[in-house]
């Protein structure tokens, strides 16, 4: 001990395994230790151990915690791929419309702090990988039909955000990312599927995935049509603020767009 300079050595112990030594320097008036001031140095190495203890179970809890989420987002992400593989005119679809959605609550962020709580973005991100999930319930000749959709197969295809919902309601984490899931179809003036919410009925989280989602179908060439540019895009979203997009969103996307961030 004479490297430390320590007078005196105390092992801290959590059970059998050793945790960590106290060491007392010599006291300023050179006396020796009494017996009841080593007996509360004793305690204090117990409290030690204890604490130490407690901080690699939080240590490890937090990195069981961190592997299972990361598993949860591979999931889930899996479950995107396995939506493209059926829809092979929507490849990268759902990646994009999710980083659209996140720059756009980031921006509306930057104005308005309490627009959301922290864990928004986490649930916005889950919601715009699985925004599309219930087309794995739609038929394979109407995802990749090479023309316009008849009444009866518009109508199944307007299932999707239903058959989404459902899929995911088991999921007791994902219920705010479910009302991304369920609701990105409904229009601001209630013409939307599928209930027909309207105005600030409609999530949040929904009403920023819809714009997303538009301007990304709406620059996408079709067999049956070819995608708008840009700024037609952007302009069309522009024209539809307060009809079928929540105003709040549309802006902040039309900005984005001008900063050269879309």
């Amino acid at each position: 001990m004479d490297i430390f300079q320590a007078v005196a050595c105390i092992p801290s112990y959590f059970r059998d395994e050793l945790m960590a030594v106290v060491l007392l320097g010599a006291k300023k008036n050179s006396k020796r230790f009494a017996k009841e001031e080593l007996d509360f140095f004793v305690a204090l190495a117990q409290d030690v151990a204890m604490a130490i203890r407690n901080a690699q179970l939080f240590r490890d809890l937090e990195s069981e915690l961190e592997k299972k989420y990361r598993l949860f987002i591979h999931t889930i992400v899996s479950l995107a791929a396995a939506i493209e593989a059926k829809d092979r005119y929507t490849r990268g679809h759902t990646e994009r419309v999710t980083s659209l959605s996140l720059e756009i609550a980031k921006k509306i962020g930057e104005k308005d702090k309490k627009a959301y709580d922290h864990k928004f973005l986490e649930h916005l991100n889950i919601a715009g990988l699985l925004h599309d999930i219930g087309k794995i319930g739609i038929p394979e000749f109407i995802l990749n039909k090479n023309g316009s959709l008849t009444a009866e197969e518009q109508k199944k295809m307007e299932e999707h955000p239903l058959v989404g919902s459902a899929i995911l309601q088991s999921i007791d984490e994902l219920e705010d990312a479910i009302l991304g899931v369920k609701y990105h179809h409904e229009k601001f003036d209630g013409s939307g599927y599928p209930e027909g919410l309207k105005g600030r009925q409609i999530p949040f989280i929904a009403a920023i995935i819809s714009v997303a989602d538009a301007f990304d179908a709406m620059t996408t060439d079709r067999p049956y049509r070819k995608g708008l540019s840009r700024d037609e895009a952007v302009e069309e979203i522009g024209h539809a603020s307060g009809r079928q997009f929540d105003p709040r969103v549309a802006a902040a996307f039309t900005e984005l767009y001008k900063e050269g961030k879309v």
